[in-house]
């Protein structure tokens, strides 16, 4: 692949500071971006959310939705990107440095449009999230991103803004406290009617996000080809202490469940605890969350703008939330925790 800014090849990535300095232009547009004011995207204004660890394609003459994107991210990356041959979007939500999860997002998208592999692709490039945290997990994954954008072959990526680093941070104060590092934007979305891209927060985050949020691996979540959203089965493993992760502090789960404790968005210890209640309720996911290993599919309400569960009588929920507790232990939690 080709990374191009402006219409000039990068050949070499070391970090944004120096890619910033070489090409000022991006800086300015970059910045301009970031001062714009954030959107709220609410469920009339038919959309598709994309959660971490996903990614969903839009086709520029979809029928039923406008909108893509993702939040809540702070050392993890939300990409936003148009394919030059199909006007087709695509957003995905990276959030480690130990996979290429870029790379996934466009073999897929080239699958889903039937591209030629010869052929010779292009994609406008947006870059959101990621901030200079105080263990460079931002830095890693950033650093993932660019290299794969220079390194490869067949597709050149046209980097048109990149609101991550120095421009996406903020310093945060706290009385007889030491001074912190924050994101400004958390999430970002695109309309592809308009195709404008914009810093944008979300009013429902679903479909089943708690479900969601136990997959720990990559997947495409949407596409305008079947105008649906789909949940992959999986199987998930259950901690064994979850009724007593349901007792704990916020400051303990932001403690031992974030990369960036002090700057999580308001709803992400509710989150956490949704997904302990989850595994309680469901510890066998195949049976119930998804009865015989049966994808969850869902269909947009024209009406509600809800997602709304297809053959949801397959579906039944478990009858074990209300399980003894008596079965997990202090002991069980330390080790847990240790874990």
């Amino acid at each position: 692949m080709v990374l191009k800014i402006n219409g000039r090849e990068v050949e070499s990535f070391e970090n944004l500071q120096t890619l910033l300095s070489a090409f000022p232009e991006l800086e300015r547009e970059s910045i301009a971006w970031r001062d714009r004011e954030i959107k709220t995207v609410y469920r009339h204004d038919k959309y598709v959310y994309i959660g971490q660890r996903e990614m969903g394609l839009l086709y520029e003459n979809d029928e039923k939705i406008e909108i893509i994107g993702s939040e809540d991210a702070t050392t993890c990356h939300i990409i936003v990107l148009k394919e030059h041959s199909t006007s087709t979007w695509g957003v995905i939500h990276i959030d480690t440095e130990r996979e290429n999860q870029l790379k996934k997002m466009m073999t897929t998208l080239i699958a889903d449009r039937n591209l030629g592999t010869g052929d010779q692709l292009g994609c406008d490039v947006y870059i959101i999230g990621g901030y200079n945290d105080e263990r460079s997990t931002s830095a890693g994954i950033t650093n993932v991103i660019m290299k794969y954008m220079i390194s490869e072959s067949d597709i050149t990526f046209d980097l048109k803004i990149v609101c991550a680093g120095d421009i996406n941070t903020k310093t945060m104060s706290r009385p007889r406290r030491l001074d912190y590092p924050a994101p400004i934007h958390y999430g970002a979305a695109v309309n592809a009617r308009t195709g404008q891209v914009f810093p944008a927060k979300f009013d429902v985050h679903g479909p089943d996000k708690d479900i969601r949020g136990l997959k720990h691996f990559l997947s495409l979540i949407y596409s305008s080809k079947t105008g649906k959203v789909t949940i992959p089965a999986f199987e998930y493993d259950v901690i064994s202490s979850a009724h007593l992760w349901l007792e704990q502090s916020d400051e303990f789960i932001l403690e031992h469940m974030s990369t960036s404790p002090k700057v999580e968005p308001e709803h992400f210890c509710n989150d956490m605890r949704n997904t302990f209640k989850r595994m309680i309720t469901d510890p066998e996911p195949l049976k119930t969350v998804f009865k015989n290993s049966q994808d969850r599919v869902y269909r947009l309400n024209d009406d509600t703008g809800e997602w709304e569960l297809e053959n949801a009588d397959l579906f039944e929920p478990s009858e074990r939330a209300n399980q003894s507790h008596t079965t997990f232990t202090v002991k069980d939690f330390i080790h847990s925790v240790k874990k």
